[in-house]
């Protein structure tokens, strides 16, 4: 009697409650592992049938010099930006702070055509200024894309350097003024090497999102690998060649994570207890100056220019008649659902220390992999490992291809959520023989659901603002607010593709607004 009791506990601590979410788990690695493997097969078939010429050197110079000068602008501005608000500025302006993060309502690519089009020849500001014998200079090129592309993607740098220093400031504070610092030594010496951490975890996303970007180099006419793709796979139909810029692509990506490890360092970071009117001083007008340029050109000018190029009328057309903002909030609502159910199955599987966890864990980096690559891979991967061309699937393709590319973050937060969860409560669940469904419903939904909340609108507004997956993938037909976007901008229309943009900046502002408020309860 004894041992099938003490064999009944270790089943239970087993937490056989969970089973069904390790089932999920092991469905989506086993997918994964389909498409990875016949991805794999189909490049190495064709490495020995047609080796790689010299003429992929340039897409590459042109990914790398653009993810690396875009990295470096958003470091300089998201560092400034938080220093000048969490060390100058330090317990005002709380809203001003909210207000510089607005540029992540922007895709890149929307982003990108506002300056193209407010820069070109004919356009009104150009002609203003050659009026007073002022030539504005042309931003179609390498510099100009990496200064518009970080000016747009600062904010990444700017939160997480910015939560640190909420965090460690008044201790470095103190501990300069002891030494005999001034201000700004502060900033050199004891505030930089501080925050290097957080500053590459900022920069390396910025890097990320730049090399996955498609429409905003195909705007500033930058050969880069995601344009090479999209040319070699539409443009020439060569799959082959397609899928083997698609693997240098991933072989660079993964070569920069690497090198991320290396130079990344744990840190240690205590709270303490914040100490009122503390701040720095010398320089806060200098770096006011520079903080409201920054605002002028991150924030009021793209929407300004964005209203001026604005005709009511056509936007209602975008979102009444036409189907693509309806097709845009569909496509977003299920693939952010079903992102959710798999990022839950993952971190609720993780709780259970199998031994299939590490492989599962690699389902859950495709955040760092460019929309293309994933298309490219989920294409050949079918017709290779299934035999199933992805046309004859219509949107799953194109779903599943969202769910690999945005799954991270919902794994990632699911995980946090839960392990806030004490172990002795779970046990107490499971010890109890509750089922799957009462489990999850009347104990653990209540500890995840403001989680679930934030993980479906985080994916949501990544899934409208994805670009070169929804071209590669989507079906005959099937219009977005993305690819209407890029169908205007790929023959110079700048004012008719400020409509569709108008729509996807409104849905984008609402959701950072929502973002931030249910930030605030989460933490």
């Amino acid at each position: 009697m004894a041992q099938k009791q003490k064999k009944l506990l270790k089943t239970n601590l087993k937490l056989k409650h969970l089973y069904p979410w390790s089932f999920i788990s092991l469905a989506w690695l086993f997918l994964c592992g389909f498409i990875a493997l016949g991805f794999i097969l189909a490049n190495l078939f064709s490495f020995t049938d047609q080796p790689i010429n010299l003429e992929v050197l340039n897409p590459i110079i042109g990914s790398v010099s653009f993810g690396i000068g875009s990295m470096l602008v958003a470091s300089i501005l998201g560092t400034t930006l938080a220093i000048y608000f969490e060390c100058y500025q330090r317990d005002k302006s709380s809203l001003l702070k909210y207000l510089f993060a607005l540029p992540l309502a922007f895709p890149i690519y929307v982003f990108s055509f506002i300056y193209v089009g407010a820069f070109e020849y004919s356009s009104f500001l150009s002609t203003s200024f050659r009026s007073i014998g002022l030539d504005l200079p042309s931003v179609r090129n390498i510099l100009g894309a990496s200064l518009i592309t970080g000016l747009c993607l600062y904010p990444y740098v700017f939160l997480i350097v910015t939560a640190h220093l909420r965090v460690v400031f008044p201790k470095y504070y103190w501990v300069s003024k002891s030494l005999g610092l001034n201000d700004l030594q502060t900033i050199v010496k004891v505030l930089l090497p501080a925050l290097a951490p957080s500053i590459l975890a900022g920069a390396m996303l910025v890097l990320f999102e730049s090399l996955a970007d498609f429409g905003a180099v195909k705007t500033f006419g930058i050969e880069t690998l995601t344009t090479s793709i999209y040319s070699q796979w539409f443009g020439m139909q060569d799959y082959i060649g397609g899928s083997r810029l698609a693997l240098i692509l991933l072989a660079v990506v993964v070569g920069f994570i690497y090198l991320q490890k290396l130079l990344s360092k744990e840190t240690n970071i205590q709270k303490i207890k914040t100490t009122s009117n503390i701040a720095l001083i010398s320089g806060s007008k200098i770096l006011g100056a520079v903080v409201f340029v920054i605002g002028f050109f991150a924030i009021a000018f793209p929407f300004a220019q964005l209203m001026l190029w604005a005709e009511p009328m056509q936007v209602i057309k975008e979102f009444w008649v036409n189907n693509i903002f309806l097709n845009s909030l569909l496509l977003a609502f299920f693939g952010g659902l079903l992102v959710l159910i798999l990022g839950l199955a993952i971190a609720f599987t993780n709780l259970q220390k199998s031994k299939y966890n590490r492989f599962i864990n690699l389902t859950t980096y495709g955040y760092a992999l460019p929309g293309s690559v994933i298309a490219v891979a989920i294409m050949v991967g079918f017709q290779i490992s299934f035999d199933v061309s992805l046309t004859d699937l219509g949107l799953i393709g194109l779903i599943l291809a969202l769910s690999i590319r945005f799954l991270t973050p919902a794994k990632n937060y699911a995980t946090r959520s839960l392990s806030l969860i004490p172990k002795s409560s779970i046990y107490s669940l499971a010890l109890n023989n509750s089922g799957s469904i009462n489990s999850f419903i009347e104990f653990y939904w209540k500890h995840i659901r403001l989680t679930s909340l934030l993980v479906f609108f985080i994916v949501a507004i990544e899934i409208l603002k994805e670009q070169p997956a929804v071209l590669l993938l989507r079906p005959a037909g099937f219009d977005t607010l993305s690819s209407r976007i890029y169908n205007y901008t790929s023959e110079g229309q700048w004012e008719l593709a400020a409509q569709p943009s108008i729509l996807l900046v409104f849905i984008g502002v609402i959701f950072v607004i929502m973002l931030t408020r249910i930030q605030d309860h989460y933490e």
